[in-house]
């Protein structure tokens, strides 16, 4: 069993993993991801409600089935509400390119982090199926169908992973 002093070393590096965790990233968020983070349900769900079914479909095909949704539920209701602060999940590919577009500064450790932040963005707004994808690839050490991008797990700094796994089992 880890000695008293080295929990609480794993205590103390967690913590200081989440903060980094959720500031770590240069690249100045655009204002409806960055207000999308007021509008999380966290905890995630009551244990009672279930979570949204996953698709197990790649980011692309999440992205078609969402905007079929959308449209249909937009013709059965005549009007098609959208907060704001999550239209940018619509299309998350375009997303993350938009993020980085205009930023050369940022390391791959700060754009690492920024993928796992929307993925918790993404988590607490049902989009479970898009923050698998973001994830994978940091926590899981082979290639998957659903994975957004190729495996970075043996390549990535530790709390890189580590969080990526934490997220993922949050996810499953």
């Amino acid at each position: 069993a880890p000695s008293k002093a080295r929990r609480r070393s794993r205590s103390i590096q967690s913590e200081i993993t989440m903060k980094t965790f959720v500031t770590m990233t240069s690249a100045t968020p655009p204002n409806p991801i960055f207000s999308s983070a007021s509008s999380l349900r966290w905890p995630l769900r009551n244990p009672k409600e279930s979570m949204p079914p996953m698709h197990y479909l790649r980011m692309e095909e999440m992205t078609a089935l969402r905007g079929k949704k959308r449209a249909a539920t937009a013709a059965s209701s005549g009007t098609e509400p959208r907060r704001k602060s999550v239209e940018w999940m619509d299309d998350v590919p375009q997303t993350i390119s938009a993020l980085f577009e205009n930023d050369s500064s940022s390391s791959q450790l700060q754009h690492d982090y920024a993928i796992l932040s929307l993925s918790i963005l993404l988590l607490g707004h049902d989009y479970t199926d898009e923050a698998h994808a973001l994830v994978t690839p940091y926590s899981w050490p082979e290639e998957i169908y659903t994975s957004y991008g190729p495996v970075r797990y043996g390549n990535s700094d530790p709390g890189v992973v580590s969080a990526a796994t934490y997220i993922h089992s949050l996810v499953h």
